[in-house]
């Protein structure tokens, strides 16, 4: 009995709203949807079985209902939303972030194709590994004629600057990515491949790990094949491959925060016990890299680079690049720096080049491709030209299309409202599947070498499903479109490797602390000092009456510090970051209670939810420099324009060092002077105190330096000392004048200072031998 009879009571959905379109491999029943002469191309199809796979799935999926997929449905997408899954969409200025889109159901491959498309791309990756080789090296493929150089040479992607370097290890490609597409014929066809800094890894695990849960009994039952042994193997690869081996310091080189997926950069980092650094974390001295850290400059041996090779490095390549490493090059070049991919690798990426490999396959390795492209022609060459339909043009590359196979989705239910008179009634419409077309993009790893020297690669067990939004052919994330996971079965073992040490030691624990980088470190000191700011700012703002404060100060500091944050996105908890921008919406609307409330939050996040490592310190540091800066300010301009003499001056003060309630309940209405002195400046008990924020300061900047306890640094005395304040002293207005103008230079002074210490590395470097 078919899934459909079978299921039709406890699950009501009719599979004619899952049916591919005309023309198109259907995944959910292993068949081509034929052109039906009754106009009517999908009454057979819908009564036809499902594939023994995607049955096996729903009889396991446990689902009863359409209500109960809808309810996994919403449960996925707020697991999304819960752990911060982003892409980033470029046209969007304003809030460029939106939740990573994922559908319910996987794509499932059965054994025997997954196979078939393994053997495929390990094949391909032999062929590409030989062609990099080649072209950097002695190019006897263009030479014999089996390249054109035009084809080469004339690719912005071919570097000439990496002509002759062989690459630390002697592999050129450590990651690769293949688009497929599951043909009309029921093949799978080869439609592109990404060898610059392909994107998905990172994705791809979230997807993993976000549906398995939602379907655990199909997972273990359709025995899916683990991830995290090819990623361990990537990793082994790459260190065996650099002299420090085991203790080489391996780094995930980003963009940065505005790159369309830089969620998966940092994801994918933490994954793999990788530093995520940008270009401007790096340094290179005599022929060697670096990382900027507070500690000095730490030696870096190896990337794993997720930006393209023209950015590299602006001495060398694009000029204008600014995300990139002057020098970089250079140190590759010398070996001292493995670079995964080895820069070069664009050229491989153009479609013209997967008409000539079949060819190339059969002179090289003496095979032919097992996993066929689809037809491709470059109207480079004369032969070609003549079948040209845009003769007009003088070189471009034709691809035969291909209806790209389609998957079941889920369309969550919605709720609906009718009117029926005077009366609005509710309904929540059912569920139901839909038919998306779907592109598989699937990865290899480098496995290090055999025993004769020649690289090997894994494939990864699955992949990532981009499905096409709407009835559309283009499955593009940037286009609306969404992502599924891809379910590779086995009839083999299930590998258990897994990425977590099973029994962590000392050197372990030390080694996985995090590595505050020098960028990071001052984008986390000026979030703490916008974050200050912007409250002052505020507090002024409520007390506009009185004070005539501009509002435009409070946007720019508050827009400062999501920008700040946004560069330690990773750092930042969910709940932290949605602050950030509710606050800023707020703040649009002129809503400064409820901006007030934000700011507080903020605050309580920075104060009590964040790891108080030395990153943390610095943001404290900051917002303690903008804290005594200010109220000193604030304090001598009220003295100097006496307004502390008029009972609305005299709370304004009061206000703006939020002490009110404290000097009410003290005081009473009382308005005095000497009162006003002991609680604002003196007073150990009071957060807003310039003693209780200058003492903290002092702190801060012995535990950064890494003084013993109780013991000050140079720096932390310059700080103005609490203890050699006396409160008749400073009733005598001159002397607390000086003191006042003595707090505020001592706070720029240890911000200029703090910037030269720990953000910018000027001083010589001992280069290992």
């Amino acid at each position: 009995m078919d899934y459909d009879s079978r299921m039709s009571i406890s699950f009501p959905i009719t599979s004619q709203n899952c049916i591919a379109a005309v023309g198109h491999f259907d995944e959910l029943r292993g068949k081509i949807i034929p052109q039906n002469p009754s106009n009517a191309p999908h009454s057979v199809a819908a009564h036809a079985a499902l594939t023994g796979v995607w049955s096996q799935f729903f009889t396991q999926s446990d689902a009863r209902s359409s209500a109960d997929l809808d309810a996994r449905f919403a449960h996925l997408q707020r697991q999304i939303r819960d752990n911060g899954v982003t892409y980033n969409v470029y046209a969007d200025q304003e809030g460029p972030q939106r939740p990573w889109s994922l559908d319910l159901f996987p794509l499932l491959i059965d054994a025997p194709d997954w196979k078939r498309i393994e053997t495929g791309i390990q094949q391909r990756m032999r062929l590409l590994e030989s062609i990099m080789a080649d072209v950097y090296g002695a190019q006897q493929f263009i030479q014999k004629g089996w390249l054109p150089p035009a084809l080469i040479h004339a690719n912005p992607g071919y570097l000439r600057a990496m002509h002759g370097v062989k690459p630390l290890g002697g592999v050129h490609l450590h990651v690769a990515a293949f688009d497929l597409a599951h043909g009309s014929d029921g093949n799978w066809w080869l439609m592109g491949q990404r060898c610059q800094a392909p994107s998905g890894l990172g994705y791809l695990l979230e997807n993993r790990l976000a549906v398995s849960r939602q379907f655990p009994k199909a997972f273990e039952a359709l025995k899916v094949q683990r991830l995290a042994g090819t990623y361990r193997a990537l990793m082994e690869s790459m260190r065996r491959a650099i002299p420090a081996g085991a203790n080489a310091h391996i780094a995930l080189l980003t963009p940065g925060p505005y790159n369309e997926t830089y969620f998966e950069h940092a994801y994918l980092a933490r994954y793999l016990g990788l530093s995520l650094v940008e270009g401007s974390d790096l340094t290179v001295r005599d022929e060697h890299l670096f990382l900027r850290t507070l500690r000095g400059l730490q030696p870096v041996h190896g990337l794993l680079k997720r930006l393209d090779d023209e950015y590299l490095d602006p001495l060398e390549l694009r000029p204008d690049s600014t995300l990139g490493v002057p020098g970089l090059m250079q140190a590759i070049r010398a070996g001292n720096v493995l670079v995964a991919n080895a820069p070069g690798s664009a050229f491989l990426e153009s479609p013209a080049l997967l008409g000539f490999l079949p060819a190339l396959a059969c002179n090289t390795l003496g095979e032919e491709l097992t996993l066929p492209a689809v037809p491709t022609w470059w109207c480079g060459e004369r032969r070609d030209l003549a079948d040209d339909p845009l003769p007009h043009l003088s070189s471009h590359t034709v691809q035969e299309k291909i209806a790209l196979s389609q998957m079941p989705v889920w369309q969550a239910g919605l709720l609906q409202v009718q009117n029926q008179g005077a009366m609005h009634l509710q309904m929540q419409m059912p569920g139901q599947m839909l038919a998306r077309s779907v592109m598989l993009r699937v990865f290899a790893v480098s496995d290090g070498v055999d025993a004769q020297g020649q690289a090997r690669w894994r494939v990864l067990p699955g992949g990532l499903a981009r499905l096409a939004g709407g009835t559309g052919e283009i499955a593009s994330m940037q286009r609306g479109g969404s992502s599924a996971d891809v379910w590779a079965l086995t009839d083999g073992a299930i590998d258990i490797t897994t990425m977590l040490p099973q029994h962590l030691t000392p050197a372990d624990v030390e080694q996985h602390k995090r590595i505050v980088t020098s960028r990071a470190a001052e984008n986390l000191f000026w979030l703490g000092r916008y974050t200050e700011r912007t409250e002052n700012n505020v507090r002024q703002t409520r007390l506009m009456p009185l004070l005539q404060v501009d509002w435009t100060e409070a946007r720019n500091n508050l827009h400062a510090l999501k920008n700040a944050a946004s560069a330690v996105r990773e750092r930042l908890s969910q709940e932290h970051w949605n602050m950030i921008v509710h606050t800023e919406l707020k703040m649009r609307s002129g809503d400064w209670e409820s901006v007030s409330h934000y700011l507080a939050a903020i605050t309580g996040a920075q104060t009590d939810r964040m790891t108080r490592d030395d990153g943390w310190r610095l943001l404290s540091i900051g917002r303690h420099i903008e804290r005594l800066a200010f109220l000193a300010s604030a304090l001598q301009q009220g003295l100097k324009v006496k307004s502390l003499q008029t009972e609305s001056g005299f709370e304004t003060m009061l206000a703006l060092f939020d002490s009110t309630i404290t000097f009410r309940a003290r005081y009473q209405q009382s308005r005095d002077m000497v009162a006003l002195i002991d609680l604002l400046v003196l007073d150990r008990d009071n957060p807003r105190s310039l003693a209780w924020v200058a003492h903290t300061l002092r702190g801060r900047l012995s535990k950064l330096h890494g003084s013993p306890a109780g013991v000050l640094c140079p720096l932390s005395h310059t700080v103005p000392n609490p203890n050699e304040w006396n409160l008749a002293r400073l009733c005598e207005p001159t002397l607390l004048n000086a003191l006042l103008n003595h707090i505020q230079q001592s706070a720029y002074h240890v911000s200029d200072t703090i910037s030269t210490t720990y953000f910018t590395h000027a001083q010589a470097v001992h280069t290992p031998s």
